[in-house]
């Protein structure tokens, strides 16, 4: 069991229970905070592009879900394809600092300069996603 990191369209539980081939509660997911990084908006997609900065201070809110199993991780390793590799780094939550694993692009990918908004992303591309992810199943 391995605990993970979302900070894009897998912050949502629907779309993460659709990757990962099993429902994942949203009391699963525990507000996190990951230090080091700004979240933008992709040039061309609805995702987010995470970069690294050198200012600790910049900060990325995102979710931090607990006793993801082999199976699941499988399915979002090839979710994540190989436009992202995985990466181990310490998160923060109410309740202290703890590593997660979290992927990141492979390749620096162009940004638009602002940030990705999850709620924007929801009310805009969350049911295509959806939908595609179903359609990927059938």
């Amino acid at each position: 069991m391995t605990d993970y990191f979302f900070y894009g369209s897998l912050m949502d539980s629907d779309v993460l229970s659709a990757v990962a081939g099993e429902r994942i509660e949203p009391s699963r997911l525990v507000p996190a905070r990951l230090a080091g990084y700004v979240r933008l908006r992709r040039s061309n997609s609805a995702f987010p592009l995470l970069v690294e900065v050198p200012d600790e201070s910049e900060i990325v809110e995102g979710v931090l879900v607990r006793g993801i199993g082999a199976a699941a991780t499988r399915r979002l390793d090839r979710y994540e394809s190989d436009g992202y590799v995985l990466i181990r780094k310490p998160v923060t939550t109410a309740t202290g600092r703890q590593m997660a694993n979290f992927y990141v692009p492979s390749r620096p990918g162009r940004a638009t300069g602002q940030p990705w908004d999850f709620e924007t992303w929801r009310r805009r591309h969350k049911r295509r996603l959806l939908r595609a992810l179903k359609s990927a199943r059938e």
